[in-house]
């Protein structure tokens, strides 16, 4: 069991790193333009469907996050319950401090 939730949790993490080169690397970069909101209109009307695929990314990024840490949480349960919870505390609060706001 153990073998089969280390996998999906390293397939998992290989594919959101994928998915997360594409939607934001990529596509993300082409139409983020902070000074030009014409320019960001223009780009969105000729590329919906590029569009389209870096909300699909996100939303499979997000997906991927709870899977992983769902496998991760049954991986390390029966090793040490307050370990698990530790480490899920802290990275909950670096998500809070160092995601949410943009440097």
């Amino acid at each position: 069991m153990n073998r089969v939730l280390s996998m999906i949790t390293g397939y998992s993490l290989i594919l959101m790193a994928i998915l997360a080169g594409f939607s934001y690397g990529y596509v993300f970069t082409k139409f983020y333009k902070p000074n030009s909101p014409d320019l960001v209109q223009a780009d969105f009307l000729g590329n919906q469907e590029l569009y389209m695929w870096m909300v699909i990314g996100f939303i499979c990024i997000v997906l991927l996050d709870f899977l992983i840490s769902w496998t991760i949480f049954k991986l390390f349960k029966k090793e040490n319950p307050t370990c698990i919870y530790n480490i899920l505390t802290k990275i909950s609060l670096y998500r809070y401090i160092f995601q949410s706001h943009h440097f």
